[in-house]
């Protein structure tokens, strides 16, 4: 009874398999590459996720797919080749096998137009809105192009694709070798209707030396890199394994010899940015990137930026950032609600940028207090009762009509006495400065309080600004270290909610990061996940440049 259930189960599984096996092949009659034998003639397969990251799906201008499929059937994959996921129309541009949170796909990397194919990953289509692929959507290239894109001959031999999933013995193309292969294969032997591809001992013949050929690859199977590009490629293993392929650095090859030495001191170029990996998780291949921007990043900005302090200079001394508003427009009447909380916005966002710089050096700041010090409303705009009752014993100035970078308040240096131009460029450090008086060069409309500041006391006890927050109803994102403009921004003006990412995009100008979407500057940058990029999050690439950036501002 017990062989007899057996028997059954096998006749099942066997009867099963074969109804779903396929002949890939082109089923286009008018095609050169015809096969009367195909019953489909679409390679396909479904997009997976990332290891940790993209694993509900993909929206950008890369998709994951299965990565043994790629390395062992990457002949079809050729850049320029027409593919498509779901209902989208594609064409390959590039191939990346990545070693981050998306590592255990393969990376296709796509374009609208075949021309566009250039088999660079890190250039791509500009204005475009990448739809979202969820995973399990089904990608599928067609057999018919072979003749341009796909070598056939080196594709198991011949048209008949139905082989490519067996190469290695996985005849029911479970991704395992085991007692089932053995029985499919044993079957077809007996039936005398094997295909090529189970010529497992490649001598010709379809026999039981395949079946012994078989056994010995179940019973001797083993795992390593199948990926050609890789140092530690192993053409002998009979699977790839998660992770393990190791690669050239960019800043190394694979005997560890130094490839990048620009000046010349033979100290490898990406030595001085170790430091600034501490507590973090990457690969290899992640820091190389990082330290290549890094050093562009010093190249185009932080040279430049030598002698400023800017607010994490400010906050390390004084544990505050002091700010104050101006308001060009605003939507109704500003209310204390929409302050209070744009404020603690603001607080909330600087943490974020703080977040991990003390894991780096424990005595940079890890906390600070955002304090107001008053608040410019230009002409229109209106204030309620409620700002009123909150903020009246703060200084308020309403009918302003400058739109410039210049504030309404007479400052001056702490040590002279001397009158400040309002040339923000030229300041080392914005903790030199004073808040003296209103400026009496102004339209004699303006309403100023306080009128008299000999004898006014501040409410949260500050003398001096660092940076504007600027607001107006348009688009308008921009900051510097003396100003962080927002506009258009927010999305209620009861609630003063704000975008994040423009915020903590703008904020990350305050401390002299740079663009980093833009490939002029940035080549090397473009699949980098940052908020300086086209991140929603401050990532650990915008983490390791703050890290960069306070060991500057710490000892210049």
């Amino acid at each position: 009874m017990k062989l007899f259930l057996k028997i059954i189960i096998a006749f099942t599984f066997l009867f099963f398999n074969r109804g779903l096996s396929q002949n890939i092949g082109c089923a286009d009659t008018n095609s050169v590459n015809y096969d009367p034998s195909a019953n489909t003639d679409m390679f396909s397969g479904y997009v997976l996720g990332g290891s940790n990251c993209n694993q509900s799906g993909w929206g950008g201008n890369y998709i994951g797919i299965d990565l043994e499929y790629y390395y062992l059937n990457s002949d079809i994959f050729q850049v320029g080749n027409e593919i498509l996921f779901g209902e989208y129309i594609y064409y390959i541009d590039a191939i990346d096998i990545p070693t981050n949170c998306n590592s255990g796909v393969a990376l296709i990397y796509v374009v609208t137009e075949q021309s566009y194919a250039d088999n660079n990953p890190w250039t791509f289509q500009n204005d475009i809105e990448w739809p979202f692929i969820p995973i399990e959507t089904t990608w599928s290239v067609n057999a018919c192009l072979c003749s341009s894109s796909i070598d056939c001959d080196n594709i198991c031999n011949g048209n008949n694709f139905s082989c490519i999933d067996c190469q290695q013995g996985d005849i029911n193309n479970d991704n395992t070798l085991d007692i089932f292969d053995i029985i499919l294969l044993s079957d077809c032997i007996s039936n005398g209707d094997c295909n090529e591809c189970v010529n497992l001992n490649n001598d010709n013949n379809i026999d039981a030396l395949d079946i012994l050929f078989l056994i010995e690859n179940i019973i001797n199977q083993t795992e390593g890199c199948l990926d050609p590009n890789a140092c530690n490629y192993n053409p002998n293993v009979s699977w790839q394994c998660d992770d393990c392929c190791n690669y050239e650095s960019m800043f190394y090859d694979c005997g560890g010899n130094c490839l990048i030495d620009q000046n010349e001191d033979n100290i490898c170029d990406n030595i001085p940015y170790e430091e600034y990996f501490i507590g973090m998780d990457l690969t290899q291949e992640i820091k190389d990137l990082f330290t290549i921007n890094a050093i562009r990043f010093e190249e185009i900005c932080l040279n430049n930026f030598n002698d400023l302090k800017n607010p994490l200079w400010t906050i390390n001394q004084t544990g505050a950032w002091p700010i104050y508003y101006h308001v060009e427009s605003w939507i109704d009447s500003v209310n204390s609600q929409a302050i209070t909380n744009l404020t603690n916005q603001y607080e909330s966002i600087a943490h974020d940028w703080l977040d991990g710089l003390q894991e780096y050096d424990n005595e940079a700041p890890s906390e600070v207090d955002i304090k107001v010090f008053g608040f410019v409303f230009n002409e229109g705009v209106e204030y309620n009762s409620s700002f009123y009752e909150t903020y009246n014993t703060y200084p308020i100035i309403s009918n302003y009509n400058l739109t410039n970078e210049e504030s309404p308040w007479e400052i001056r240096f702490l040590d002279t006495d001397q009158l400040f131009d309002q040339n923000w460029y030229v300041v080392p450090d914005f903790l030199d400065l004073y808040v003296f008086s209103n400026r009496n060069d102004l339209e004699n409309s303006l309403e100023f309080y306080p009128n008299d500041w000999n004898d006014y006391i501040h409410p949260e006890s500050i003398d001096m600004f660092v940076t504007k927050f600027w607001h107006k109803t348009t688009w308008d994102a921009v900051a510097q270290r003396q100003y962080l403009k927002i506009g258009g921004q927010i999305s209620d003006y009861q609630t003063g909610e704000a975008n994040y990412r423009v915020f903590a995009h703008e904020m990350g100008h305050c401390f002299f990061l740079d663009d980093i979407y833009d490939p002029g500057k940035y080549p090397d940058g473009q699949n980098l996940i940052s908020i300086m990029n086209n991140s929603t999050t401050i990532s650990d690439f915008d983490r390791f440049l703050l890290r960069l950036v306070w060991n500057n501002q710490k000892n210049n």
